[in-house]
C-alpha cells in the first residue's frame, strides 16, 4: 500500500514538474522573442488591387510607375527584397531564379518579375548589381527586359508593402531588415491573387501561380487541364493534387473508352450480320 502510494505520488510530482517546466518555457520563449521579429510577417491580401500610381526608379535610372509594367495580358511575380541584404533576400532570388530557368515557357512570354527594394537607401547601382546576377542568366531574349529592379522612397515602399501585406522592420543593433520569405503573384490589372513562401519554389507551384494569375483564355488545354487538377491548399502553402477534380476526368475518359468500346462492338456486329446475309 505504501509503496503503491509513493508511486502515486512520484508520477504527479512529475507531472507537475513538466508541466511547470512547459509553462516556464513558454513564458520564457515569449519573453525572448525579440519585439522586432513580433512586428514582421505576411498578410495575404489575396484579391486586393495594388496601387498603380505609386512611383519608383529603375535600375537604367528612371522614373517609372508600376501601372507601367501592367500594360500586358502577364502575370507579375513581386519580389520585395533589399538589394545590400547579406542572406535571405538572395536565398529567396536565388530560389526563384532557379525555378524560373526550370519553367517550359521563357520570361516576357506568360509573365514579368518585379523585384523592390524594402531599403530607401538603396541605390541604382545596387539594383544594377542585383539585375546582373539573377537576370541576365534566364532564358529567352532580353530576359533584362522581363525582370525589373525598382528603388524607391519611404513612402511608395510603405504603400505597395502594406497594400501586399508584407511588414517589416528595421533593426538598428545590427543594421538589418527583419523581413519575411515570400513571392506574389498579381493579374494583369495588378490584383493579388497567390502567395508562394520559403527560399526555394518548385517549378510546378510558380507555374501554377502564374496561369492561375492570367486570363484562362491566354493558355494552352494542357494548362487548363493542370489548374483543373491541382487546387492550392492553404496550409500547406503549396499546390496539391485536387483528387476529386482528377476522378472526374478519370471517370470521363472511363465513358468515352466504353462509348468507344460499344460502338466498335456494334459496328463489328454489323459487319458479321452482312457477311451472314451474303453468305445466304
Amino acid at each position: 500500500m505504501l509503496l503503491n502510494n509513493i508511486n502515486k505520488f512520484c508520477n504527479f510530482f512529475f507531472l507537475f514538474l513538466l508541466f511547470s517546466n512547459i509553462v516556464v518555457f513558454s513564458i520564457y520563449a515569449k519573453e525572448r522573442i525579440p519585439h522586432t521579429l513580433k512586428e514582421v510577417g505576411v498578410s495575404e491580401n489575396i484579391g486586393e488591387q495594388v496601387p498603380l500610381d505609386l512611383v519608383f526608379t529603375n535600375e537604367l535610372g528612371e522614373k517609372v510607375t508600376l501601372q507601367d509594367y501592367f500594360q500586358s495580358d502577364k502575370s507579375i511575380i513581386l519580389n520585395l527584397a533589399y538589394y545590400t541584404c547579406p542572406m535571405l533576400c538572395h536565398l529567396v532570388a536565388t530560389g526563384l531564379h532557379t525555378s524560373l530557368t526550370q519553367l517550359p515557357f521563357n520570361i516576357g512570354g506568360k509573365y514579368e518579375v518585379i523585384s523592390l527594394s524594402i531599403d530607401p537607401g538603396d541605390t541604382i547601382e545596387n539594383a544594377k548589381a542585383f539585375e546582373n546576377k539573377y537576370a541576365s542568366s534566364l532564358k529567352g531574349e532580353k530576359p533584362k527586359d522581363y525582370w525589373h529592379f525598382l528603388v524607391g522612397d519611404q513612402e511608395n515602399i510603405s504603400k505597395l508593402a502594406e497594400a501586399v501585406g508584407f511588414r517589416y522592420r528595421f533593426n538598428s543593433k545590427t543594421q538589418q531588415f527583419a523581413h519575411s520569405a515570400a513571392i506574389m503573384f498579381l493579374t494583369p490589372e495588378g490584383k493579388l491573387k497567390r502567395y508562394l513562401y520559403g527560399i526555394e519554389y518548385k517549378p510546378l507551384d510558380v507555374r501554377l501561380g502564374i496561369l492561375e494569375s492570367i486570363d484562362r483564355n491566354k493558355i494552352s488545354g494542357v494548362e487548363r487541364v493542370l489548374l483543373f487538377c491541382y487546387n492550392y491548399d492553404p496550409q500547406g502553402k503549396k499546390y496539391v493534387i485536387y483528387a476529386y477534380n482528377v476522378m472526374r476526368i478519370g471517370g470521363l475518359f472511363t465513358v468515352i473508352f466504353i462509348i468507344l468500346m460499344i460502338y466498335y462492338f456494334l459496328r463489328e456486329e454489323k459487319k458479321v450480320n452482312f457477311r451472314n446475309e451474303d453468305n445466304s
